[in-house]
């Protein structure tokens, strides 16, 4: 095909007049493909382009669909190569180096502010990966219907050039379109701007009491577990966050944990074990460390402006309360399994700033650098020398990274019983060949994530089977 395409990221009738106005071959584009649109777009704009001799529909794509020539999937390419290129850029480009300032040289706020500007996958609109998976998305489209070269109207995105820059690999031209939802109305980067109005509103949200940590015992350095919301306190091989506590002597009464319901603080309290609930908890008489960082305002790059102030407001508010937090409550360890965001850096930060330590303990195997998993921690629990070597890759600043092996490797002589059990159970309802199936989380949309779509279809494929076959238990 000799006509050229155009993409909307979002088809509204404002990005369509921009596209009209702005793009002088207009008259020679057919083909108008959109990803997603606003509603009275779908209803009324998408008929009238069709009806005017436009060709226009949602672009119909599966993200387990979308890989390069090598076969990779872009989901996976992405965050283990495209990033780190592209953040390079970023911190060469002039905007990065205009704004930059002297003040962000102190802890650990570089890393901070380096890892945010990169930081979500593809899911979440307004990261730098759904853009360079976008790209990809038309380059791959464009190549199956056989098209040389196309225009893509995107939301207005800091580093345009960058971006036009890696879509020129692809001969796409971008043009952008301001969208006054995803510039201005972002409640939670505002309320970041106002450090106590942002205390104020999310104590509200959860009905935190201010008073909690004057009944409180601190006398004893506490360790604070970030966990992942698995509460067992029993030692029985199942999932617990405190699986580490029940097979070590660390003493229980030791450890600090947040709770999110009055039945799992009672159970904690019943049980020996402090927990809080969700909140801000600080002294309004805490003064800062720290010099908070500073960022001027240039008018030439007011789009980097806004992205590295949302950072930076973000770091101060998650430093400043975490410090004033690990203070009222004596806390001098803090741990947690979470390297995949940014806020681990300015909590690591704030007990530091309280004589402790930060510790982080890896939960899951990473095969291949990848950009969402670099770490600064004061120390490491991995499972292995290849982890280390990972780390050392992604630039990781650890100071102890400890050699653990798998930390679960105790649960199986535990579970042993239970799994006889089952077998035997199976095997008495005539099983002769047992297969485990474990799966991945999905979500509704398979356009960025592998959708519900492909579960379905693995879990039809195993419970057909065992129909099919008497001989055939299956476990889930």
């Amino acid at each position: 095909m000799t006509n050229h395409p155009a993409y909307f990221e979002k088809l509204s009738f404002k990005s369509y007049l921009l596209y009209f106005f702005k793009v002088s071959s207009y008259k020679k584009i057919s083909y108008i493909f959109f990803i997603d649109s606003s509603i009275l777009s779908k209803k009324f704009l998408v008929p009238l382009l069709n009806f005017l001799g436009k060709k226009t529909s949602q672009l119909d794509f599966k993200m387990l669909e979308i890989v390069d020539k090598n076969g990779e999937l872009l989901r996976t390419r992405i965050p283990r190569k495209d990033l780190f290129v592209f953040q390079k850029k970023i911190l060469k480009s002039d905007a990065y180096q205009f704004l930059f300032d002297e003040s962000w040289n102190q802890d650990g706020i570089i890393d901070y502010v380096n890892k945010g500007l990169i930081d979500n996958n593809i899911e979440e609109p307004s990261s730098v990966s759904r853009m360079l998976y976008l790209v990809n998305v038309i380059n791959f489209e464009m190549q199956r219907n056989g098209f040389n070269k196309s225009i893509l109207i995107s939301i207005k995105r800091p580093w345009f050039e960058l971006y036009q820059e890696y879509a020129d690999e692809y001969n796409i031209k971008i043009l952008e379109t301001s969208n006054l939802i995803f510039n201005h109305f972002n409640f939670k980067k505002i309320i970041r701007n106002y450090p106590f109005l942002y205390k104020i509103i999310k104590n509200y949200k959860y009905q935190t009491k201010v008073n909690i940590g004057k009944n409180f015992n601190s006398s004893s350095s506490k360790l604070f577990l970030d966990g992942r919301g698995d509460i067992s306190l029993s030692n029985d091989g199942l999932h617990s966050d405190f699986f580490w506590q029940k097979n070590s002597d660390f003493l229980i009464k030791n450890i600090l944990y947040e709770h999110c319901s009055n039945d799992e603080e009672t159970y904690f309290k019943k049980n020996g074990l402090s927990s809080i609930g969700k909140g801000v908890y600080s002294d309004n008489n805490y003064l800062r460390k720290y010099n908070k960082p500073n960022l001027s305002f240039s008018n030439k790059f007011r789009q980097e402006y806004k992205v590295l102030k949302s950072i930076l407001n973000s770091y101060d508010i998650e430093r400043l309360y975490s410090e004033s937090f690990f203070k009222m409550f004596g806390v001098k360890i803090f741990l947690t399994w979470d390297k995949y965001s940014n806020k681990h850096i300015a909590l690591s930060d704030g007990i530091k700033n309280n004589g402790g330590i930060s510790v982080n303990w890896q939960i899951a195997f990473d095969g291949f650098c990848n950009m969402e998993c670099l770490i600064n921690s004061d120390i490491v629990f991995s499972f292995s020398k290849f982890s280390g070597e990972i780390e050392r890759k992604l630039k990781s600043k650890i100071k102890y990274n400890v050699i653990v092996g798998y930390p679960k490797d105790y649960a199986p002589a535990l579970l042993k019983d239970k799994a006889n059990l089952v077998r035997a159970k199976l095997e008495a309802n005539g099983a002769k060949k047992i297969v485990f199936v474990i799966d991945e989380n999905s979500n509704d949309d398979s356009r960025w994530h592998t959708g519900h779509e492909l579960q379905c279809e693995n879990y039809r494929y195993i419970l057909e089977k065992l129909f099919e076959e008497p001989w055939l238990g299956v476990l889930f």
